[in-house]
Parts: structure tokens; sequence; C-alpha cells
């Protein structure tokens, strides 16, 4: 396989480990892809990545087919809008880009899913003009019902899914890490945006010591693994200023909420309704043993790389 330009970038690197699978899905043939490979680490660049990747054509059949029943994620846009923690997360990703826009303008969410973003970002900016791309069907079809739609990946990044230019906001939650190449794609990503505008970028929180934890039992379906630091060194590749960088979200996994924050959800549900830890800061925060990456950045007004 032809080296993409991410991987020439970060090299050289060494193997840290296998790749993980879960368990119960180490045998299912779609996944054949990620068994085979291992995990490697660039201490330079300070990111991780799966290797060999899957080729684009394995890659796109999964996403499309696959993905959603494996990873358990075959839901309706109801169990993602009562939940705390998606809730909680589109709010705080609306909120950094409502402090830099203005009060109109056109915002691109790729990998959109079900669309909660898409639904805050007009809960929140009533005036702006909504795009999603999908390769899931079934997310494309939610998403049609109240936005502009493409669910051709393959078209987006060959860079002719829109004009030059297009959007004032180009989101992309939990989708670089999926990429067989998120220098290049990030850089297509460059060539949508208006000058001026802004990139929306969050990512698993992936440093180098939490890939070698215990508690980490899978890696699945991630071919990139970012720590802050590799994060902002791509993103700055494809050509975008950095404004804003954050590790944020809900506490990782073997990492214990304190009692007292505890007792204070526990009460607080009680009283007001399940969604009242969305007005809890202990709980969706910003802190090194959050589970998040996340990224505002802005093309030149120039918008040349």
């Amino acid at each position: 396989m032809t080296k993409n330009a991410s991987i020439l970038a970060i090299e050289p690197t060494e193997i840290l480990r296998r790749y993980r699978l879960p368990s119960d899905l180490a045998q299912e043939s779609d996944l054949q892809a990620f068994a085979s490979a291992n995990l490697r680490w660039s201490p330079e660049a300070d990111i991780g990545y799966a290797f060999p990747l899957p080729d684009e054509e394995t890659l796109n059949a999964f996403y499309a087919r696959t993905y959603r029943r494996l990873m358990n994620k075959k839901r309706d846009i109801g169990h993602y809008m009562s939940s705390p923690n998606y809730r909680a997360q589109s709010r705080s990703q609306v909120g950094w880009v409502q402090q830099v826009a203005n009060d109109e303008g056109s915002w691109l969410d790729v990998g959109a899913g079900l669309g909660l973003l898409l639904r805050t970002v007009q809960a929140s900016m009533p005036q702006w003009s909504l795009h999603a791309v999908e390769p899931d069907e079934d997310g494309a079809a939610e998403l049609r019902q109240f936005v502009k739609v493409r669910n051709d990946f393959a078209t987006l990044w060959a860079g002719s899914a829109y004009p030059e230019s297009s959007f004032d906001v180009i989101s992309l939650s939990h989708v670089l890490e999926h990429l067989i190449d998120p220098i290049s794609s990030l850089k297509t990503l460059h060539h949508y945006l208006r000058p001026g505008g802004h990139l929306l970028l969050e990512v698993p929180n992936d440093p180098f010591h939490h890939l070698l934890s215990a508690h980490r039992t899978s890696d699945l379906p991630h071919l990139w693994f970012f720590s802050s630091k590799g994060l902002v060194q791509f993103v700055e590749a494809a050509g975008f200023d950095i404004e804003r960088v954050a590790v944020l979200g809900i506490r990782r996994p073997g990492v214990a909420t304190p009692l007292l924050a505890r007792a204070r959800q526990m009460i607080l549900r009680q009283i007001r309704g399940p969604l009242v830890v969305l007005d809890d800061s202990d709980w969706y925060a910003e802190g090194d043993n959050r589970c998040d990456l996340r990224i505002l950045a802005r093309k030149s007004e120039f918008g040349q790389l």
C-alpha cells in the first residue's frame, strides 16, 4: 500500500503493541483489516496510528454497512438528545463557535451521525445554513429532515463535493481519528472553508501513556491516536492557525469521580430530572484526566496554505 501524507510526515516510528479488539468482536469478518494491525507511535510527532492501515474501499464499506451495528450505535436520535453526555458535548462545541462566529453563515458537519450537533446549532444559531456529510444511510435519512446532506465521503475528500470557500464553519467531531490520511483530509477542509472561517475539531484524548493503560481494552475502530501536541501539529501542517485547544469532556474510564461530586449529581438528578448534570461543571469539564481533545482553528484571511 502506498504510504499516505500523514504517515510520511511522522516517520520514523516504533511498534508500541498489537491493535486491540474487543474480545466479543475478535472473530468478526468485517474487522480483519483491524485485527492484523499493530499500533505504532512516533515520539517526535507525539501521535500513534494503526499499521498497516485498511485500504479505502474496505474502510468505506465498514462505515457504510457495519460501523453502527458493531459499535452499538444503532439508536435513534432520541437516545442522543436525552443523553447528558452527548447533550453537554454538543452545547459545549457550539458554544466555542458562537464566541467567534457571526450572526449568520454556513456550517458543514462532516460525519454528522444522526445530527445532534447540527440540531444544537439550529437551536442556538437559527440564521445559519446547515449542511452535513454522513456515509451511513440511517444517519443521512435522519439528517435530510432538516439539513442539506451528502453521503459520499469519497467525493468530499477528493475536493469536489463543494466549491472552494463554501463554508464559514466546518466541524469534525470524532471523525479525524477514523480517516486514512488526516493531514490530506484537513487540507481538503481548508479548501472548503472561506478565508477567516473556522474549523472545530474534536478527537479522543489518546496520549502515549493512555495507550499502554490496562483500562484501555479496545482501539476499535480508530486509526489515529492523538495527544494535544500531535493534534496541533497536524492541524498546523494543514495550513490552519490555532485559536484554542483543550482537553475536556467526561472523566476517563478508570478515573474516579470525587465523592462529593457524585453525591451532588445524584441529588440534583432526583430534584430536577435526568438532564441536570448539563449544569454540573464538574461532570463535563476541562482537565488532564478527561476523554477528549478539542481544537478551534482558523483559515487565514488570505486563504492560502
